[in-house]
């Protein structure tokens, strides 16, 4: 169990300690998280002839207060462990006070899940929590999280997709898939099979 501990005054003001189990809470907000949006991706790295290309999942869950969290998923080609490091070395450098003076007082918190190497893939899962997402979350995202991560890391990101309901769902959820995939497809160069 990865746990936290903290103390409170609570019940008549007598100190008590309390464990919350963070794997249990991120797992339990995760499976209410909506899929927003997803976006190419490219990482320009030193000593790197060409920026390394991906793709970033946005998800996101907005609890009763209106706070929640946005979560990006970066997955990006790493086919070897020397680019896997370099990766790896490039998101440490995220600052999480460095982003509270670019996004506000709105801005909570970061927790980083990762990074990890997957077959050929680089996996980062960040989440930035936020006091007030209820309505906010595409004005938070396109306005102020990825400037803000262009300024704080070497990223450039093409349009974001948004998962919508404009159409209907299940084809909606048909064109996302299969958008998603173009993405992944195109920065390996494979070929969609006929």
């Amino acid at each position: 169990m990865v746990g936290l501990s903290y103390n409170s005054g609570r019940n008549g003001g007598a100190m008590q300690n309390h464990i919350i189990d963070l794997e249990q809470t991120i797992r339990r907000n995760k499976a209410k998280e909506k899929f927003l949006a997803f976006s190419g991706v490219e990482v320009s790295l030193p000593h790197r002839d060409a920026p390394k290309g991906g793709v970033v999942k946005v998800g996101g869950h907005v609890r009763g207060d209106g706070s929640g969290y946005l979560c990006l998923t970066f997955l990006i080609e790493a086919d070897d462990d020397v680019l896997s490091t370099e990766l790896h070395k490039t998101f440490a450098t995220l600052s999480e006070d460095e982003l509270r003076a670019m996004l506000g007082r709105d801005f909570i918190y970061l927790i980083e899940i990762g990074p990890e190497r997957v077959h050929w893939w680089f996996v980062d899962e960040i989440f930035f929590y936020f006091k007030s997402l209820q309505g906010n979350s595409r004005t938070i995202l396109q306005e102020k999280l990825l400037p803000a991560l262009q300024k704080a890391l070497p990223l450039g990101f093409n349009d974001l997709q948004w998962w919508g309901a404009e159409k209907d769902e299940e084809d909606l959820a048909e064109h996302k898939v299969e958008s998603l995939l173009s993405h992944v497809r195109q920065s390996l160069g494979i070929r969609k099979q006929a």
